[in-house]
């Protein structure tokens, strides 16, 4: 993948350009997948054939989250994951991986009475940590992905 931006090779879990510092697919300057220079007006790249029209929702691709802008703090997110486990993850957009965590942390505490309902709070706060710090840098997030 290409910065839109300044042509710049990217890797696919990036959303922002380690060159320029500006957010994928927020400038039409190059093609995002062969990096040839284009122009506003073009709806295909001629070079490679790819649409460019409607850049913004070609954002979700490869099964990444892309990251949020203006997120809630942390202190929020962690918060209702100490409460809730997998609550977290769900309000960061990796739904499925919540509502596992929350189904696990279910059984866990139904098996044992809930004597070891508490750890699945905490590992789902530092995740739900380590996620929300990688979607601030900038950072796509898989689905599954952990810590």
């Amino acid at each position: 993948m290409f910065c839109t931006n300044c042509g710049a090779f990217m890797d696919n879990d990036h959303s922002i350009c380690l060159q320029c510092g500006i957010r994928q697919f927020t400038a039409n300057k190059f093609c995002h997948n062969c990096g040839k220079k284009i122009t506003s007006l073009q709806s295909t790249c001629v070079n490679c054939g790819i649409e460019i029209n409607n850049l913004k929702q070609k954002i979700y691709f490869n099964g990444l989250i892309p990251p949020k802008v203006n997120l809630m703090s942390a202190f929020i997110y962690i918060v209702a994951s100490l409460l809730i486990p997998g609550l977290g993850q769900i309000l960061l957009g990796q739904v499925k991986k919540g509502f596992l965590i929350l189904i696990v942390s279910a059984i866990i505490a139904a098996i044992t009475f809930g004597a070891y309902s508490g750890m699945m709070n905490i590992i789902s706060a530092i995740d739900t940590y380590f996620i929300h710090k990688k979607q601030q840098q900038g950072l796509a997030v898989r689905e599954w992905e952990f810590f």
